[in-house]
């Protein structure tokens, strides 16, 4: 499934950088999977529901969901995406603090992910490439970081993580 992917890999999450999609087949898998897409994607079932993921798209796909990457006819080939794989007891353990120590249930399966979960990705991936598994806190650390900003990603309403600013600010009302 994963030939010819970059990967970072630890204890509790791995962050893989597929050359292409996986479509035609049903995938299902006992951890958490978040799609992170760079580009226009091609259509996805999870549990026979239809998405289209675009450019800026998070998508959540659960343990025992079974996913479809739908073949396009036109043979169209799609961008880059990344999918974070987190290791269900670890998601499930920060996922539960976040939802104040009960079950942690997602507002979305679809919504647009951060500029600060880009930032914390790119900071995993150093410290992968840098150490390796040689610093186990910092990991968890980053692990955990990144965990809650899926979550913030995926409860917020939809579009509000594109950073926008404030109208509030004292210069923008200034400048006005």
């Amino acid at each position: 499934m994963y030939s010819k992917t970059k990967a970072h890999i630890c204890k509790h999450m791995a962050i893989f950088e597929p050359e292409e999609y996986v479509l035609g087949k049903v995938l299902r898998a006992d951890d958490y999977h978040f799609l992170l897409f760079f580009s226009d994607a091609p259509i996805t079932k999870i549990n026979n529901c239809a998405y289209k993921p675009q450019k800026g798209s998070l998508l959540v796909i659960q343990p025992w969901d079974e996913v479809y990457g739908v073949p396009d006819d036109n043979k169209k080939t799609y961008g880059k995406y990344i999918n974070i794989t987190v290791e269900k007891s670890f998601f499930r353990r920060i996922a539960k603090e976040a939802a104040g120590g009960g079950e942690y249930e997602f507002k979305h399966i679809q919504n647009v992910y951060s500029k600060q979960l880009l930032e914390l990705i790119g900071n995993f991936q150093r410290e992968m490439m840098d150490h390796g598994e040689s610093f186990p806190l910092m990991l968890e650390s980053i692990c955990i970081q990144i965990v809650f900003q899926l979550l913030r990603d995926l409860s917020s309403e939809p579009g509000t993580n594109q950073n926008k600013i404030s109208k509030d600010n004292k210069y923008i009302k200034q400048a006005r």
